[in-house]
Protein backbone atom coordinates (compact mmCIF):
# COMPACT_ATOMS: atom_id res chain seq x y z
CA UNK A 1 0.00 0.00 0.00
CA UNK A 2 2.70 2.34 1.38
CA UNK A 3 4.63 1.17 -2.27
CA UNK A 4 1.71 2.51 -4.12
CA UNK A 5 1.26 5.65 -2.62
CA UNK A 6 5.27 6.42 -3.01
CA UNK A 7 5.17 5.44 -7.00
CA UNK A 8 1.96 7.87 -7.43
CA UNK A 9 3.83 10.44 -5.44
CA UNK A 10 6.70 10.16 -7.14
CA UNK A 11 4.54 10.09 -10.84
CA UNK A 12 3.06 13.19 -9.01
CA UNK A 13 6.39 15.52 -8.63
CA UNK A 14 7.74 13.72 -11.57
CA UNK A 15 4.37 15.75 -13.60
CA UNK A 16 4.45 18.70 -11.46
CA UNK A 17 8.57 19.07 -12.20
CA UNK A 18 8.32 18.44 -15.95
CA UNK A 19 5.26 20.67 -16.40
CA UNK A 20 6.70 23.89 -14.52
CA UNK A 21 10.06 23.18 -16.27
CA UNK A 22 8.51 23.08 -19.70
CA UNK A 23 7.10 26.85 -18.31
CA UNK A 24 10.37 28.02 -17.32
CA UNK A 25 12.02 26.37 -20.56
CA UNK A 26 9.21 28.43 -22.57
CA UNK A 27 9.39 31.43 -20.65
CA UNK A 28 13.04 31.69 -20.99
CA UNK A 29 13.08 31.05 -24.56
CA UNK A 30 10.04 33.46 -25.08
CA UNK A 31 12.56 36.11 -23.44
CA UNK A 32 15.54 35.68 -25.58
CA UNK A 33 14.20 34.70 -28.74
CA UNK A 34 14.65 37.30 -31.45
CA UNK A 35 10.99 38.86 -31.52
CA UNK A 36 9.39 39.07 -34.52
CA UNK A 37 7.91 42.02 -36.32
CA UNK A 38 6.04 40.56 -39.06
CA UNK A 39 3.39 37.70 -39.77
CA UNK A 40 3.42 36.44 -42.86
CA UNK A 41 0.06 33.79 -42.15
CA UNK A 42 -1.81 36.83 -40.89
CA UNK A 43 -0.36 39.33 -43.38
CA UNK A 44 0.69 42.19 -40.97
CA UNK A 45 3.26 43.94 -38.77
CA UNK A 46 3.19 42.65 -35.36
CA UNK A 47 2.90 45.10 -32.04
CA UNK A 48 5.68 46.68 -30.57
CA UNK A 49 6.54 47.31 -27.13
CA UNK A 50 5.13 49.97 -25.63
CA UNK A 51 7.13 53.31 -24.12
CA UNK A 52 7.06 52.96 -20.33
CA UNK A 53 5.71 55.97 -18.50
CA UNK A 54 4.38 56.38 -14.78
CA UNK A 55 1.24 57.59 -16.46
CA UNK A 56 0.64 54.98 -18.99
CA UNK A 57 1.33 52.44 -16.57
CA UNK A 58 -1.27 54.15 -13.90
CA UNK A 59 -3.97 54.65 -16.49
CA UNK A 60 -3.54 50.98 -17.60
CA UNK A 61 -2.45 51.49 -21.47
CA UNK A 62 1.22 49.84 -21.02
CA UNK A 63 -0.06 47.22 -19.81
CA UNK A 64 -2.82 46.30 -22.23
CA UNK A 65 -0.25 47.57 -24.93
CA UNK A 66 2.31 45.24 -23.45
CA UNK A 67 -0.33 42.32 -23.45
CA UNK A 68 -0.85 42.70 -27.23
CA UNK A 69 3.05 42.53 -27.42
CA UNK A 70 3.64 39.55 -25.40
CA UNK A 71 0.64 37.95 -27.17
CA UNK A 72 2.03 38.80 -30.86
CA UNK A 73 5.46 37.63 -30.39
CA UNK A 74 5.11 34.61 -28.29
CA UNK A 75 7.06 32.19 -29.38
CA UNK A 76 5.78 29.51 -31.74
CA UNK A 77 2.60 32.13 -32.73
CA UNK A 78 3.40 31.96 -36.56
CA UNK A 79 3.24 28.03 -36.71
CA UNK A 80 0.11 27.75 -34.38
CA UNK A 81 -1.72 30.45 -36.44
CA UNK A 82 -1.02 28.28 -39.32
CA UNK A 83 -2.08 24.86 -37.93
CA UNK A 84 -5.24 26.88 -36.98
CA UNK A 85 -6.34 27.86 -40.57
CA UNK A 86 -5.48 24.03 -41.62
CA UNK A 87 -7.91 23.10 -39.33
CA UNK A 88 -10.38 25.68 -40.11
CA UNK A 89 -10.34 24.84 -43.84
CA UNK A 90 -12.13 21.65 -43.23
CA UNK A 91 -15.38 23.49 -41.97
CA UNK A 92 -16.87 24.35 -44.97
CA UNK A 93 -19.37 27.88 -45.40
CA UNK A 94 -19.98 28.97 -41.97
CA UNK A 95 -22.63 31.69 -40.96
CA UNK A 96 -21.10 34.89 -40.74
CA UNK A 97 -17.78 34.30 -41.67
CA UNK A 98 -14.89 36.52 -40.97
CA UNK A 99 -11.76 37.72 -41.46
CA UNK A 100 -10.23 38.96 -38.36
CA UNK A 101 -6.78 40.35 -38.43
CA UNK A 102 -5.59 41.91 -36.11
CA UNK A 103 -2.58 43.60 -33.99
CA UNK A 104 -1.29 47.08 -33.75
CA UNK A 105 1.41 48.38 -36.30
CA UNK A 106 -0.59 47.90 -39.40
CA UNK A 107 -3.81 46.36 -40.63
CA UNK A 108 -6.06 43.87 -41.64
CA UNK A 109 -9.32 44.01 -40.35
CA UNK A 110 -10.03 43.23 -39.45
CA UNK A 111 -5.94 43.82 -40.66
CA UNK A 112 -3.47 43.92 -43.09
CA UNK A 113 -2.87 42.36 -46.14
CA UNK A 114 0.85 41.10 -46.91
CA UNK A 115 2.43 38.70 -49.41
CA UNK A 116 3.52 38.52 -52.33
CA UNK A 117 4.31 36.33 -55.65
CA UNK A 118 4.43 36.11 -59.41
CA UNK A 119 2.61 36.16 -62.96
CA UNK A 120 -0.52 38.25 -64.32
CA UNK A 121 -3.33 37.48 -65.96
CA UNK A 122 -5.13 38.32 -69.23
CA UNK A 123 -6.30 41.84 -69.42
CA UNK A 124 -9.50 43.06 -70.38
CA UNK A 125 -8.00 46.40 -72.07
CA UNK A 126 -5.55 44.92 -74.92
CA UNK A 127 -3.62 48.21 -75.22
CA UNK A 128 -2.39 47.42 -71.52
CA UNK A 129 0.80 45.01 -71.16
CA UNK A 130 2.43 43.25 -67.93
CA UNK A 131 3.80 45.65 -65.56
CA UNK A 132 7.00 45.49 -65.15
CA UNK A 133 8.83 43.86 -61.87
CA UNK A 134 9.54 46.08 -59.01
CA UNK A 135 7.88 49.67 -58.67
CA UNK A 136 6.66 51.56 -61.62
CA UNK A 137 5.65 55.52 -62.11
CA UNK A 138 3.44 56.78 -64.50
CA UNK A 139 1.47 59.67 -65.14
CA UNK A 140 -1.75 58.19 -67.05
CA UNK A 141 -5.53 58.90 -66.71
CA UNK A 142 -6.98 56.65 -64.51
CA UNK A 143 -9.15 55.27 -66.40
CA UNK A 144 -6.37 53.55 -68.51
CA UNK A 145 -4.60 53.06 -65.09
CA UNK A 146 -5.51 49.51 -65.21
CA UNK A 147 -3.60 46.34 -64.45
CA UNK A 148 -2.60 43.43 -66.69
CA UNK A 149 -5.99 41.82 -65.07
CA UNK A 150 -8.84 43.56 -63.70
CA UNK A 151 -12.11 42.01 -61.86
CA UNK A 152 -14.93 40.18 -64.28
CA UNK A 153 -17.33 42.79 -64.54
CA UNK A 154 -19.81 39.35 -64.51
CA UNK A 155 -19.96 36.89 -61.37
CA UNK A 156 -16.75 35.25 -61.32
CA UNK A 157 -17.18 31.78 -62.06
CA UNK A 158 -18.58 28.50 -60.32
CA UNK A 159 -16.41 29.01 -57.25
CA UNK A 160 -15.55 26.61 -54.43
CA UNK A 161 -15.61 26.55 -50.81
CA UNK A 162 -12.16 26.73 -49.09
CA UNK A 163 -11.53 27.90 -45.96
CA UNK A 164 -14.70 29.33 -45.16
CA UNK A 165 -14.32 31.17 -48.14
CA UNK A 166 -15.38 30.72 -51.78
CA UNK A 167 -12.56 30.72 -54.32
CA UNK A 168 -13.64 31.69 -58.31
CA UNK A 169 -11.96 31.82 -60.90
CA UNK A 170 -9.50 34.67 -60.29
CA UNK A 171 -10.95 35.51 -57.14
CA UNK A 172 -11.64 35.02 -53.13
CA UNK A 173 -14.16 36.01 -51.53
CA UNK A 174 -15.40 36.61 -48.12
CA UNK A 175 -19.45 35.12 -47.12
CA UNK A 176 -20.78 38.18 -45.20
CA UNK A 177 -23.59 38.27 -42.71
CA UNK A 178 -25.48 40.67 -41.24
CA UNK A 179 -26.43 40.66 -37.31
CA UNK A 180 -27.95 43.20 -36.35
CA UNK A 181 -27.47 43.57 -32.65
CA UNK A 182 -23.95 43.75 -32.97
CA UNK A 183 -24.31 46.40 -35.99
CA UNK A 184 -26.76 48.21 -34.08
CA UNK A 185 -24.23 48.66 -31.49
CA UNK A 186 -21.85 50.15 -34.06
CA UNK A 187 -24.31 52.55 -35.04
CA UNK A 188 -25.05 53.55 -31.60
CA UNK A 189 -21.22 54.16 -30.34
CA UNK A 190 -21.08 56.46 -34.05
CA UNK A 191 -24.36 58.40 -32.52
CA UNK A 192 -22.59 58.73 -29.32
CA UNK A 193 -19.46 60.17 -30.74
CA UNK A 194 -22.12 62.75 -32.93
CA UNK A 195 -23.76 63.85 -29.84
CA UNK A 196 -20.23 63.79 -27.56
CA UNK A 197 -19.08 66.49 -30.59
CA UNK A 198 -22.28 68.38 -31.91
CA UNK A 199 -19.75 70.81 -32.95
CA UNK A 200 -18.00 68.49 -35.16
CA UNK A 201 -19.80 67.44 -38.55
CA UNK A 202 -19.92 63.34 -38.10
CA UNK A 203 -20.18 61.35 -41.00
CA UNK A 204 -20.11 57.67 -41.65
CA UNK A 205 -19.31 55.47 -44.16
CA UNK A 206 -19.64 51.95 -44.59
CA UNK A 207 -18.07 50.12 -47.58
CA UNK A 208 -19.35 47.07 -49.48
CA UNK A 209 -16.75 43.94 -50.15
CA UNK A 210 -15.90 42.63 -53.57
CA UNK A 211 -18.32 39.75 -52.82
CA UNK A 212 -21.39 42.23 -53.20
CA UNK A 213 -20.61 42.51 -56.93
CA UNK A 214 -18.63 39.48 -58.16
CA UNK A 215 -19.79 36.75 -55.95
CA UNK A 216 -20.53 33.39 -58.17
CA UNK A 217 -23.82 33.43 -58.46
CA UNK A 218 -25.22 30.09 -56.71
CA UNK A 219 -23.41 31.78 -53.55
CA UNK A 220 -24.95 34.76 -53.64
CA UNK A 221 -28.02 33.06 -51.27
CA UNK A 222 -25.26 32.59 -49.10
CA UNK A 223 -24.89 35.95 -47.55
CA UNK A 224 -26.76 38.70 -46.67
CA UNK A 225 -27.44 42.08 -49.43
CA UNK A 226 -24.58 44.51 -48.45
CA UNK A 227 -26.89 47.30 -50.00
CA UNK A 228 -29.42 46.74 -47.60
CA UNK A 229 -27.46 45.56 -44.62
CA UNK A 230 -25.04 49.33 -44.55
CA UNK A 231 -29.13 50.98 -45.16
CA UNK A 232 -30.11 49.06 -42.12
CA UNK A 233 -26.83 50.13 -40.14
CA UNK A 234 -27.69 53.90 -41.16
CA UNK A 235 -30.68 53.60 -40.22
CA UNK A 236 -29.97 52.99 -37.02
CA UNK A 237 -27.99 55.90 -36.25
CA UNK A 238 -29.25 59.12 -35.02
CA UNK A 239 -30.09 62.16 -37.40
CA UNK A 240 -26.22 64.27 -35.78
CA UNK A 241 -24.41 61.37 -38.56
CA UNK A 242 -24.57 62.27 -41.84
CA UNK A 243 -24.53 59.05 -44.04
CA UNK A 244 -22.16 58.32 -47.07
CA UNK A 245 -23.51 56.14 -49.72
CA UNK A 246 -20.03 54.14 -51.22
CA UNK A 247 -21.98 51.48 -52.26
CA UNK A 248 -23.90 53.38 -55.24
CA UNK A 249 -20.34 54.86 -56.52
CA UNK A 250 -18.23 51.63 -56.80
CA UNK A 251 -21.74 50.06 -58.33
CA UNK A 252 -21.00 52.22 -61.40
CA UNK A 253 -17.20 51.43 -61.30
CA UNK A 254 -17.56 47.13 -61.11
CA UNK A 255 -16.03 47.13 -64.81
CA UNK A 256 -12.62 48.66 -63.29
CA UNK A 257 -10.24 47.49 -60.89
CA UNK A 258 -11.48 48.88 -57.66
CA UNK A 259 -11.19 45.73 -55.81
CA UNK A 260 -8.48 43.42 -55.40
CA UNK A 261 -8.86 39.71 -56.15
CA UNK A 262 -6.71 38.45 -53.71
CA UNK A 263 -6.85 40.40 -50.63
CA UNK A 264 -9.62 41.87 -48.26
CA UNK A 265 -9.02 45.41 -49.69
CA UNK A 266 -10.05 47.63 -52.04
CA UNK A 267 -7.94 49.23 -54.15
CA UNK A 268 -7.19 52.92 -54.14
CA UNK A 269 -9.14 53.80 -57.13
CA UNK A 270 -11.91 52.24 -55.67
CA UNK A 271 -10.99 54.33 -52.32
CA UNK A 272 -10.47 57.32 -54.61
CA UNK A 273 -14.36 56.89 -56.04
CA UNK A 274 -15.44 56.51 -52.20
CA UNK A 275 -13.52 59.50 -51.37
CA UNK A 276 -15.86 61.09 -54.35
CA UNK A 277 -19.08 60.33 -52.72
CA UNK A 278 -17.58 61.78 -49.36
CA UNK A 279 -16.55 64.61 -50.74
CA UNK A 280 -19.91 65.22 -52.24
CA UNK A 281 -21.25 64.70 -48.77
CA UNK A 282 -18.78 67.74 -47.40
CA UNK A 283 -19.95 69.85 -49.74
CA UNK A 284 -16.48 69.77 -50.99
CA UNK A 285 -15.23 69.39 -55.10
CA UNK A 286 -13.80 66.29 -55.27
CA UNK A 287 -10.23 66.59 -56.93
CA UNK A 288 -9.41 64.60 -60.47
CA UNK A 289 -7.15 61.84 -60.53
CA UNK A 290 -5.87 62.72 -64.11
CA UNK A 291 -2.41 63.62 -64.56
CA UNK A 292 -1.53 62.25 -61.13
CA UNK A 293 1.82 60.12 -61.17
CA UNK A 294 1.08 56.70 -60.42
CA UNK A 295 3.41 54.05 -58.36
CA UNK A 296 2.62 50.31 -59.65
CA UNK A 297 3.98 46.91 -57.46
CA UNK A 298 3.16 43.49 -59.30
CA UNK A 299 2.47 40.09 -58.29
CA UNK A 300 0.73 40.51 -55.22
CA UNK A 301 -0.59 38.08 -53.45
CA UNK A 302 -2.68 39.11 -50.43
CA UNK A 303 -4.27 37.94 -47.19
CA UNK A 304 -6.85 35.80 -48.80
CA UNK A 305 -4.44 34.32 -51.09
CA UNK A 306 -2.45 33.51 -47.86
CA UNK A 307 -5.41 31.96 -45.86
CA UNK A 308 -6.87 29.80 -48.95
CA UNK A 309 -3.32 29.11 -50.09
CA UNK A 310 -2.90 25.37 -48.65
CA UNK A 311 -5.66 24.18 -51.40
CA UNK A 312 -3.16 23.63 -54.04
CA UNK A 313 -5.58 24.05 -57.04
CA UNK A 314 -6.90 27.26 -55.68
CA UNK A 315 -3.43 28.39 -54.92
CA UNK A 316 -2.26 27.76 -58.52
CA UNK A 317 -5.57 29.23 -59.80
CA UNK A 318 -5.14 32.51 -57.91
CA UNK A 319 -1.78 32.96 -58.83
CA UNK A 320 -2.40 32.86 -62.20
CA UNK A 321 -3.94 36.80 -61.41
CA UNK A 322 -1.94 38.22 -59.12
CA UNK A 323 -3.07 41.71 -58.03
CA UNK A 324 -1.09 45.21 -59.15
CA UNK A 325 -0.85 47.47 -55.98
CA UNK A 326 -1.36 51.02 -57.77
CA UNK A 327 -0.60 54.36 -55.74
CA UNK A 328 -1.69 57.58 -56.57
CA UNK A 329 0.79 59.99 -55.54
CA UNK A 330 -0.18 63.30 -53.82
CA UNK A 331 0.69 66.15 -55.81
CA UNK A 332 0.90 68.92 -52.56
CA UNK A 333 3.37 69.13 -50.15
CA UNK A 334 2.95 67.57 -46.53
CA UNK A 335 4.35 66.42 -42.82
CA UNK A 336 3.07 62.97 -41.73
CA UNK A 337 3.98 62.03 -38.02
CA UNK A 338 2.82 59.20 -36.60
CA UNK A 339 2.50 58.29 -32.78
CA UNK A 340 2.28 55.51 -30.37
CA UNK A 341 -0.89 53.92 -28.81
CA UNK A 342 0.08 55.34 -25.43
CA UNK A 343 0.77 59.26 -26.96
CA UNK A 344 -0.53 61.89 -28.63
CA UNK A 345 1.89 64.18 -27.92
CA UNK A 346 5.47 62.41 -28.87
CA UNK A 347 5.42 61.12 -32.59
CA UNK A 348 7.76 58.25 -32.90
CA UNK A 349 8.49 59.80 -36.69
CA UNK A 350 8.07 62.95 -38.54
CA UNK A 351 7.96 61.95 -42.18
CA UNK A 352 7.79 64.54 -45.55
CA UNK A 353 7.08 63.63 -49.01
CA UNK A 354 6.87 60.26 -50.26
CA UNK A 355 5.11 58.83 -47.19
CA UNK A 356 1.25 58.79 -47.90
CA UNK A 357 2.15 56.52 -50.91
CA UNK A 358 5.29 54.95 -50.63
CA UNK A 359 7.58 54.99 -54.44
CA UNK A 360 9.95 52.30 -52.76
CA UNK A 361 7.69 49.97 -50.65
CA UNK A 362 9.65 46.91 -49.32
CA UNK A 363 7.51 45.61 -47.14
CA UNK A 364 6.30 42.06 -48.71
CA UNK A 365 2.94 43.20 -48.23
CA UNK A 366 2.76 46.43 -50.66
CA UNK A 367 -0.48 47.86 -49.66
CA UNK A 368 1.94 49.03 -46.76
CA UNK A 369 2.61 51.49 -49.30
CA UNK A 370 -0.19 53.60 -47.78
CA UNK A 371 1.12 55.84 -45.11
CA UNK A 372 2.90 53.22 -43.75
CA UNK A 373 0.13 50.82 -43.01
CA UNK A 374 -1.85 50.84 -39.92
CA UNK A 375 -0.48 53.42 -36.70
CA UNK A 376 -2.29 54.26 -33.82
CA UNK A 377 -2.64 57.62 -34.62
CA UNK A 378 -1.14 59.88 -37.44
CA UNK A 379 -1.24 63.75 -38.24
CA UNK A 380 -0.99 64.75 -41.66
CA UNK A 381 -0.42 68.28 -42.56
CA UNK A 382 -1.29 69.38 -45.56
CA UNK A 383 1.08 72.58 -46.38
CA UNK A 384 -0.49 73.22 -49.61
CA UNK A 385 -4.11 74.08 -48.03
CA UNK A 386 -4.29 76.31 -45.07
CA UNK A 387 -8.27 76.00 -45.03
CA UNK A 388 -8.36 75.68 -41.63
CA UNK A 389 -10.57 72.18 -41.64
CA UNK A 390 -9.71 69.47 -39.54
CA UNK A 391 -10.57 65.77 -39.94
CA UNK A 392 -10.66 63.16 -37.82
CA UNK A 393 -10.72 59.77 -39.96
CA UNK A 394 -11.66 56.89 -37.25
CA UNK A 395 -10.65 53.43 -39.64
CA UNK A 396 -9.35 49.89 -40.13
CA UNK A 397 -7.13 48.99 -42.99
CA UNK A 398 -9.31 50.00 -45.37
CA UNK A 399 -8.84 53.40 -44.33
CA UNK A 400 -5.30 53.35 -45.78
CA UNK A 401 -5.68 53.73 -49.31
CA UNK A 402 -8.31 56.84 -48.51
CA UNK A 403 -6.14 58.33 -46.51
CA UNK A 404 -3.73 60.35 -49.06
CA UNK A 405 -7.14 61.05 -50.97
CA UNK A 406 -9.21 63.04 -48.52
CA UNK A 407 -6.37 64.89 -46.63
CA UNK A 408 -6.07 66.67 -50.09
CA UNK A 409 -9.15 68.56 -48.92
CA UNK A 410 -8.21 69.31 -45.81
CA UNK A 411 -5.29 71.37 -43.80
CA UNK A 412 -5.13 68.93 -40.92
CA UNK A 413 -5.93 65.05 -41.12
CA UNK A 414 -5.99 63.21 -37.91
CA UNK A 415 -6.39 59.27 -38.52
CA UNK A 416 -7.10 57.11 -35.67
CA UNK A 417 -6.92 53.47 -35.86
CA UNK A 418 -9.27 52.80 -33.16
CA UNK A 419 -7.87 49.15 -33.02
CA UNK A 420 -5.02 50.06 -31.49
CA UNK A 421 -5.11 53.98 -30.34
CA UNK A 422 -5.33 53.80 -26.24
CA UNK A 423 -4.35 57.06 -25.75
CA UNK A 424 -7.58 59.88 -24.51
CA UNK A 425 -9.76 61.02 -27.29
CA UNK A 426 -11.44 63.55 -25.56
CA UNK A 427 -7.68 64.96 -24.72
CA UNK A 428 -7.28 64.67 -28.77
CA UNK A 429 -10.14 66.65 -29.77
CA UNK A 430 -9.09 69.18 -27.49
CA UNK A 431 -5.41 69.61 -28.53
CA UNK A 432 -7.19 70.04 -32.45
CA UNK A 433 -10.03 72.51 -33.64
CA UNK A 434 -11.97 69.31 -35.29
CA UNK A 435 -14.36 70.42 -38.08
CA UNK A 436 -15.37 66.84 -39.51
CA UNK A 437 -15.44 63.17 -38.32
CA UNK A 438 -15.11 60.22 -40.52
CA UNK A 439 -16.39 56.67 -39.26
CA UNK A 440 -14.88 54.44 -42.66
CA UNK A 441 -15.16 50.85 -42.35
CA UNK A 442 -15.85 47.83 -44.84
CA UNK A 443 -18.57 46.12 -43.97
CA UNK A 444 -17.30 43.36 -41.77
CA UNK A 445 -16.21 45.32 -39.42
CA UNK A 446 -19.53 46.81 -37.70
CA UNK A 447 -20.69 43.31 -37.42
CA UNK A 448 -17.42 42.20 -35.28
CA UNK A 449 -18.09 42.21 -31.56
CA UNK A 450 -13.99 42.89 -31.30
CA UNK A 451 -13.93 46.14 -33.59
CA UNK A 452 -17.14 47.63 -31.78
CA UNK A 453 -15.93 47.14 -28.79
CA UNK A 454 -12.94 49.00 -29.91
CA UNK A 455 -15.16 51.83 -31.14
CA UNK A 456 -16.96 52.13 -28.09
CA UNK A 457 -13.89 52.10 -25.60
CA UNK A 458 -12.52 54.82 -27.84
CA UNK A 459 -15.42 57.03 -27.93
CA UNK A 460 -15.66 56.51 -24.25
CA UNK A 461 -12.35 58.28 -23.24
Amino acid sequence: MKQNKKKRFLKYRIGVTAFFSALLIVGVLNAVWPKPTYSASENRELAKAPKFSFSALFDGSFISGYEKYLSDTFIGREQLFTLASKIRSHYGIQKGGDIVIVGPGTGGDHGKAETSSDTSSKTDNPSSGNPASGADTSSQNPSSQQPSSVPPAERDGEGEVVNNMVVGDSTVFQMYQYYEGVNNRYAKNVSLFAEKYPNVNTYCMVVPINTAFYLPQKYVNSTSDERESIQKIYDAMSDRVHTVDAYSKLEQHTNEYIYFRTDHHWTQLGAYYAYTAFAEATGTQPFSLEGMRTVEYPNFLGSLYTLVKENAAAAERLAKHSDTVIGYIPDFEYELNYYPDTSITEPWYVLGKGTLVSENCTADNKYMCFIHGDQPLEVIRNKSNQNGKTLILFKESYGNAFTPLVCHDYETTLVVDFRYFTANLSELMGMYNVTDALFLDYILAPGTSQRVDEIQDMVSR
